[in-house]
């Protein structure tokens, strides 16, 4: 969720508000503005700074934070009479946007394999999806620790004020 901070844009809605104007409609342009600024965020790997690119980017290329863009079109804005809210449901968001340490305990796991019969992989045995899988095995994992730095993306730019008092 985005606060936005304007000592302007809170007496505008303040003195809205106490005047008993419905909001929604205004609320919901800026959401949308919102909504956008933070997809051009990932557009651009990060604003005003780049993000630090990921390890898969490094090694195979593309875009941090856009290998299938799931996190990006999951912004939404919702907007009511008295505020918007701009937010995610995806459950990795935050740690993206604020970064942090995952730490992966040592265990056991299952990793399921397939053979392939025939095609380009004809004869080989490859990582898999359980659903699909031709076997598996329980494997020793050792005990690792994840760093992921911050990438933050939720965010407004100082370039949308003033679309965002022009629409109040």
């Amino acid at each position: 969720t985005i606060t936005l901070e304007n000592d302007r844009f809170d007496k505008i809605v303040t003195r809205l508000q106490n005047n008993s104007q419905d909001l929604t409609p205004a609320f919901s342009a800026i959401g949308r503005v919102l909504v956008s600024s933070i997809q051009r965020n990932f557009s651009a790997g990060g604003r005003p700074t780049r993000w630090k690119k990921s390890r898969r980017v490094l090694k195979h290329g593309g875009q941090t934070l856009l290998d299938t863009g799931r996190l990006r079109n999951s912004i939404h804005e919702r907007a009511t009479r008295n505020n918007v809210i701009v937010g995610t449901n995806v459950i990795y968001a935050a740690i993206q946007h604020f970064g942090g340490t995952i730490k992966i305990n040592p265990g056991q796991s299952i990793i399921h394999f397939k053979k392939y019969k025939s095609g380009a992989h004809r004869g080989r045995v490859l990582f898999s999806k359980k659903k699909g899988a031709s076997f598996a095995q329980k494997v020793n994992m050792k005990g690792r620790t994840i760093t992921i730095p911050a990438r933050p993306f939720m965010m407004a730019q100082n370039e949308e004020w003033p679309i965002i008092l022009d629409i109040m």
